[in-house]
């Protein structure tokens, strides 16, 4: 059983910009998509003739007149629906979406601040689990070779005030070779850019 709290955002725009440009570029799709179809059937229908009736009268027309007005009137009603229903499923998504980018970024700007506790906490729908789960993971180990590090400071410190006190005293300083022989170990888990 989860103890866990479910929580639901309640915010469907977590990144106004991310969100609008991705509604925006699909709706250009489909419009652009709709302006093919109807240019292709006129293109394909130019110089043919329909007979059609309306009413008890028949009429004669080139195929493009004749259907013209009725295909435009079909595509701008199918354009809005369909944009209107493609908008509010986009949302969502994009949602989906957002919402983890979101809490990526405020997640590494901790972790560049040095806070190695910090770890990504998905909601079960949410898109991009495998990329947090393996941040968690990086940042786990460097939470760990850190801990490490602090630690054999903290101990050198310590044996270097021990060793101030008996300048005659080998042991502090064999430990302290032992515990910086485990600093580098910790440190060199890392590639690093060279310093000068």
């Amino acid at each position: 059983m989860n103890d866990r709290p479910q929580y639901k955002r309640r915010n469907y725009f977590i990144d106004k910009r991310f969100q609008s440009l991705f509604v925006v570029k699909f709706l250009i799709v489909l419009i652009a998509a709709a302006i093919v179809a109807l240019g292709l059937f006129l293109y394909y229908t130019s110089g043919t003739i329909t007979i059609g009736y309306d009413g008890s009268e028949i009429n004669l027309d080139q195929t493009n007149d004749y259907f013209l007005r009725t295909l435009l009137i079909s595509f701008i009603g199918l354009i809005v629906v369909t944009s209107l229903i493609a908008t509010t499923v986009i949302v969502f998504i994009s949602h989906k979406i957002a919402g983890p980018l979101f809490h990526f970024k405020k997640n590494l700007a901790e972790i560049s601040r040095g806070d190695l506790t910090v770890r990504m906490r998905l909601r079960e729908n949410d898109q991009c689990k495998a990329l947090a789960e393996n941040i968690n993971e990086m940042t786990s180990v460097m939470d760990a070779k850190m801990g490490i590090v602090k630690a054999q400071a903290v101990e050198l410190a310590r044996l270097i005030d021990a060793s101030a006190g008996n300048p005659g005293d080998r042991l502090p300083a064999e430990e302290m070779r032992r515990r910086i022989l485990e600093l580098q170990d910790a440190a060199n888990h890392f590639t690093t850019s060279p310093q000068p």
